[in-house]
């Protein structure tokens, strides 16, 4: 995924991971009963098929501090912001499915009238691991939040949370 200065970034793929990403069908198939991770994976497939998905990333420093992202996905394009900067426009990636270890499914939540179901997972990234948890609705089998934070803090660790959306009505912002 493009980030705004043109290089790839991790970001993106990670938010719709957590979801993100992205559980396609949300119950573990006796096939892969052996591959804990196996419907975390199958929801970045459901996420490369989305037509039109938004997200909205806080990232919680130490500090106590935010910072605001938005990526919007519409076809083939994605779109992405840094609180309220200009928007920039770039191809859109498949979502890194590798990485993940240590899933688990940690039960069924409502999120707001949303049943959900609930996983864990850790995920490496470039500058570490964190644990992720991510709520995915039982109707879609898509992803309506997600939270990470790292697994071995420091003073310049953070948190991130997720909300996601995938309307119709979702439009390309420039």
């Amino acid at each position: 995924m493009l980030g705004r200065n043109g290089k790839g970034t991790d970001e993106w793929g990670a938010v719709l991971l957590a979801a993100l990403t992205w559980l396609t069908v949300l119950v573990l198939p006796a096939a892969a009963a052996d591959d804990k991770c196996a419907p975390i994976r199958a929801l970045g497939k459901k996420l490369d098929a989305v037509a039109k998905g938004k997200v909205i990333q806080t990232f919680i420093f130490s500090s106590g501090n935010t910072s605001t992202e938005e990526f919007i996905i519409i076809n083939a394009k994605q779109y992405w912001r840094r609180g309220k900067e200009a928007w920039t426009v770039g191809p859109r990636g498949p979502f890194p499915m590798s990485k993940i270890s240590n899933c688990q499914v940690s039960g069924e939540e409502s999120v707001g009238a949303t049943q959900t179901y609930v996983y864990e997972y850790d995920r490496q990234f470039q500058y570490g691991k964190a644990r992720v948890r991510i709520w995915v609705s039982k109707d879609t089998g898509l992803p309506l939040k997600s939270y990470f934070k790292d697994i071995k803090s420091s003073a310049a660790s953070f948190e991130r949370s997720f909300t996601f959306s995938f309307a119709d009505e979702i439009r390309d912002p420039i």
